[in-house]
């Protein structure tokens, strides 16, 4: 793999930059040190002699790809107690497999929703150790005990094992065990809090309007969080744990959904305006519901509307693909097909989807001014794909299509025409 300098320029490709606005043919993209310090094409780019130029007539540029909500675990199957049982040192290596993967299908930054690895295989990425993403670390989703909400199994283990080992989650009891352990991990170095507003509707005890934290409990997290400046996303699948979290001022609405609740509920447009003026950021996880072991082959007709309701009032969708197991949600592939899912199933254009997974999740991550579109002073996170994403969205589902990626301005993963 030819190495690109530490200057070097990308020219003659049809530029989509991320913002939502037209491709742009023929353009010159100059980055320097790792960032983009110039943008036009030949007749308004005069390139320095030291400048490696890179011709790449035919193919198409790209910010970028972020999925902002994903569970690397390293885990493999359903069962909460294997979970548990297996050695966390496997588990472990297991991550730098999943990230490498994410990389090759062009995610070059990711939002954790939660891992007990999290912090371990940032500073490993960081490092150079590990090819994979910029990963923006939450440790492990805070959540009400006995609440680790759709494994039925889990009643057998005992809570300081969970709290010591289980990989997604840690229980938390009350309004200062929730304070501590948002303190603890923003201390170890999160990027993001994930809390829950709801279970998953598999939990035998759960009614379809249960909430699983109260307000107090949901706002200290919050607090403690924007302190920091760091994001809260809350997971939500009813009606009611949508609304707390809106109440609470969070940032990210994970699934934001109520497909548990039944055919006859939607989103009413009071609480969608409401999001949209807070700006706060939806990612609906889409693919989750076509994981075999959860739902039926369709969504049904009151949730795709209730998503489409939320769009019209100017609510932003990032891409959220809540993969946790590479033989289920095989990472990569699967995170791709998130984005494919906001074109046939919510009715976005190529372009519009393009956005969701590069500008709003930078947005909903909290880190626009660093990445998520191709603009002058900005990371140079970029990808160089042989076919029009914008014509065809499918484009994504195959990593061949992508002939460079590159991140922070060096080439990571290139596959051959």
């Amino acid at each position: 793999m030819e190495k690109l300098g530490k200057k070097f320029a990308f020219t003659g490709a049809t530029l989509i930059d991320g913002t939502g606005a037209s491709p742009l043919e023929e353009a010159t993209i100059v980055v320097k040190n790792g960032r983009i310090s110039e943008i036009g094409n030949k007749e308004t780019v005069n390139l320095e002699d030291d400048i490696k130029e890179i011709n790449i007539s035919g193919h198409y540029l790209t910010p970028g790809l972020i999925d902002t909500h994903l569970h690397l675990m390293g885990i493999t199957g359903t069962n909460a107690i294997d979970w548990v049982n297996e050695a966390n040192y496997l588990q472990a290596i297991r991550t730098a497999d999943e990230a490498r993967k994410l990389l090759e299908f062009g995610f070059t930054t990711v939002g954790s929703g939660g891992s007990l690895y999290d912090f371990y295989l940032k500073k490993a990425i960081e490092e150079g150790k590990v090819l994979g993403p910029r990963l923006m670390a939450s440790g492990r989703g805070l959540t009400r005990f006995p609440n680790l909400d759709v494994r039925r199994d889990v009643y057998q283990i005992s809570t300081a094992e969970i709290k010591e080992k289980y990989p997604m989650k840690y229980p938390c009891s009350g309004v200062e065990e929730f304070r501590k352990m948002t303190r603890e991990f923003i201390g170890r170095g999160a990027d993001i809090i994930k809390t829950y507003t709801t279970g998953a509707g598999f939990w035998e005890k759960d009614d379809k309007n249960d909430v699983h934290i109260n307000m107090n409990e949901l706002k200290t997290v919050v607090k403690e969080a924007h302190a920091c400046s760091v994001k809260v996303a809350v997971h939500c699948q009813n009606l009611q744990g949508i609304k707390m979290a809106v109440r609470a001022d969070a940032d990210i609405l994970i699934h934001f959904d109520h497909i548990h609740m039944g055919e006859d509920v939607t989103i009413d447009e009071e609480i969608c305006e409401k999001i949209a003026n807070k700006n706060i950021i939806v990612a609906p996880t889409i693919s989750i519901n076509f994981v075999e072991r959860w739902t039926e082959e369709e969504i049904p007709e009151n949730q795709i509307d209730s998503w489409k309701l939320a769009l019209e009032k100017g609510v932003k969708f990032a891409v959220g693909s809540d993969a946790f197991s590479d033989s289920l949600t095989p990472f990569g592939e699967y995170n791709a097909n998130e984005i494919k899912y906001l074109v046939d199933k919510i009715g976005l254009s190529p372009l519009e989807a393009i956005t969701s997974a590069t500008k709003t999740g930078a947005e909903a991550l909290g880190i626009n001014d660093k990445i998520g579109t191709i603009e002058e002073g900005k990371i140079a996170d970029l990808l160089v794909l042989k076919k029009d994403p914008t014509e065809n969205i499918d484009v994504l589902l195959d990593k061949q299509n992508i002939k460079y990626t590159v991140k922070e301005g060096e080439l990571k993963i290139e596959h051959s025409d």
